[in-house]
C-alpha cells in the first residue's frame, strides 16, 4: 500500500460547548417569583396626597385612590436532543453531559429575552389583563432617542442622528428615575460591549470617573452614577424599529419588572429518557415555563444606543 494514501484520524473523547451565553444575566436584576397558573395579577395603589386642615370641625376629605393591575403570563418552550448508540460509536465519545449543558444555557437565554421584552414591550392591565399599555404611553416609561434627546411623554421613538453612550445620557437617565421617586439602590443599566467601550472615550469627565468606567469594563467594579452595569452580546438586544442602527437599551429599577418561572406542573424540566420507541435512543430534554412583565413603568427608561 502506498504510504501516502494512509492517514490516521484521532478524536478527543470529550466535547466542549461552543461560545455562548451559558446562564441568565438578568434574572438577578429583577423581582422574581414562581407561578402555578398561566396568568397572575399584581395590583397597585397610586400616590395619595394630604390636604391642609383649614377649618375646625370640618368634613374629612375623602378620595378614592387609583387602583391599577398588571397581568403576568407564563408560556412554555421545550427542546429535545436525540442521541443514538450508533452516534456514540461514530463520535468515539459520549456528548450527553454537554447536551444537557447546552439545554440549560438555552433556558437561561430565554429567561433574559423574556425580561428584555418586559422592559420594552407592552404590559397588560385591566380587570382581566385585556388593556394594552405601551412603554411610551403617558405615565409609563420615558424614552430617549438615538441622539440623546428626551422623547415627549406619550410618543414613541423617531429616527434621529445616532450617537453612542455618554455620561450625559447616563445622567439624563439618573435624573428621570430620580424625579419619578425611584430608589437609587437596585438600579441597573443594560447595554452592549460597543457602548461600554464608547463610554471609555467620553472626555467630559475626570480621571476618577474614567477609572471607574475602566474598572467596570475589566469586571473589577460594576456601579457608576448609581447604576450597576449589565453587558450582553448584540444578538440579545432588540433593534429599534424607528432607527435600524440602534438597539434598545435600558436603565431600570429592580422592582419595575417581575419574572416568574413555573412551579408544580409548570416547573422547569431537565431530564434524560430512554426511548423504547426509538431503538433505545437517549433523549435529552428541557422544558421551561417562564414569563415577565413590567410592573412599574416609571422605573424603566428605554434609550436607543448606536451599535456601529
Amino acid at each position: 500500500m502506498d504510504p501516502s494514501t494512509v492517514s490516521l484520524q484521532e478524536y478527543v473523547r470529550s466535547f466542549d460547548l461552543a461560545y455562548q451565553q451559558r446562564e441568565s444575566k438578568l434574572y438577578r436584576t429583577v423581582r422574581t417569583t414562581t407561578q402555578a397558573s398561566k396568568s397572575k395579577y399584581y395590583q397597585f395603589i397610586g400616590a395619595v396626597e394630604m390636604e391642609e386642615i383649614a377649618t375646625r370641625h370640618g368634613d374629612t376629605p375623602l378620595e378614592d385612590p387609583e387602583h391599577t393591575r398588571r397581568r403576568l403570563q407564563i408560556t412554555g418552550a421545550d427542546k429535545g436532543l436525540p442521541l443514538d448508540e450508533e452516534d456514540e460509536i461514530s463520535m468515539v465519545a459520549d456528548p450527553g453531559g454537554q447536551y444537557m449543558a447546552a439545554l440549560q444555557a438555552g433556558v437561561g437565554r430565554r429567561t433574559d429575552r423574556k425580561i428584555i421584552k418586559a422592559l420594552g414591550g407592552p404590559a397588560y392591565s385591566g380587570e382581566e389583563g385585556a388593556t394594552t399599555v405601551n412603554n411610551y404611553d403617558t405615565g409609563e416609561c420615558r424614552l430617549i432617542d438615538g441622539d440623546g434627546a428626551l422623547v415627549t411623554a406619550g410618543s414613541d421613538h423617531s429616527g434621529t442622528t445616532d450617537t453612542n453612550l455618554t455620561v450625559d445620557k447616563i445622567l439624563t437617565c439618573k435624573k428621570l428615575l430620580g424625579n419619578a421617586h425611584v430608589p437609587e439602590e437596585g438600579r441597573f443599566f443594560l447595554l452592549n460591549e460597543q457602548n461600554i467601550n464608547q463610554l471609555l472615550k467620553d472626555t467630559t469627565y475626570g480621571s476618577e470617573e474614567y477609572r471607574t468606567v475602566r474598572d467596570i469594563k475589566d469586571g473589577k467594579v460594576s456601579k457608576f452614577l448609581t447604576f450597576e452595569f449589565v453587558i450582553l452580546a448584540d444578538d440579545m438586544f432588540v433593534v429599534s424599529a424607528a432607527d435600524a442602527t440602534c438597539i434598545e437599551c435600558y436603565a431600570y429599577h429592580r422592582d419595575a419588572v417581575i419574572c416568574a418561572t413555573g412551579e408544580g406542573k409548570f416547573s422547569t424540566t431537565l431530564r434524560v429518557d430512554t426511548r423504547t420507541d426509538k431503538r433505545m435512543m437517549r433523549q435529552f430534554y428541557a422544558k421551561q415555563f417562564c414569563g415577565a412583565t413590567r410592573l412599574k413603568g416609571p422605573g424603566v427608561i428605554e434609550i436607543l444606543l448606536k451599535t456601529l
